[in-house]
């Protein structure tokens, strides 16, 4: 829509907010509007799928090679606390038999998971059935 004001035109799109994204942003998010933080759940956690996951990883995710032609997996899950990836860990671990490590980045406070070579490769095996439905500039992330 153009809008005018004075001696400037300026365009303006306003979206119509959908009830599922509200919900969804409940789910997220807690605290006023002023200092919302993120966090994750095991109500949440619950409802990630195989492809869900998928979108998480390739949003969240990087995949690194060791130096020795082994790769691993990384999520970048920066915003949530020691208790939340304790967790996410414990859900990887009772949902896909997958484990992870915590690691810790020292100067942020923050924290990530990463998982070894053989549980990257157990993790891409979930995921590489899905590759057809996602852009291929992202599926250097799928790599096995």
């Amino acid at each position: 829509m153009l809008f005018r004001s004075n001696d400037s035109n300026f365009y303006r799109y306003i979206s119509i907010l959908h009830q599922d994204f509200t919900n969804l942003y409940g789910l997220f998010y807690r605290g006023n509007k002023k200092k919302r933080q993120k966090h994750i759940t095991r109500k949440i956690l619950n409802l990630i799928d195989e492809y869900s996951l998928l979108i998480w990883y390739l949003d969240d995710g990087s995949y690194s090679d060791n130096g020795n032609g082994s790769y691993r997996i990384s999520l970048h899950t920066n915003s949530f606390t020691l208790s939340e990836h304790k967790a996410i860990k414990i859900w990887f671990w009772q949902k896909w038999r997958i484990d992870s490590v915590i690691n810790y980045i020292k100067g942020q406070d923050k924290y990530y998971l990463r998982f070894s070579v053989s549980n990257t490769r157990k993790l891409l095996n979930i995921l590489t059935p899905y590759i057809d439905m996602i852009p291929e500039c992202m599926h250097y992330k799928l790599k096995s």
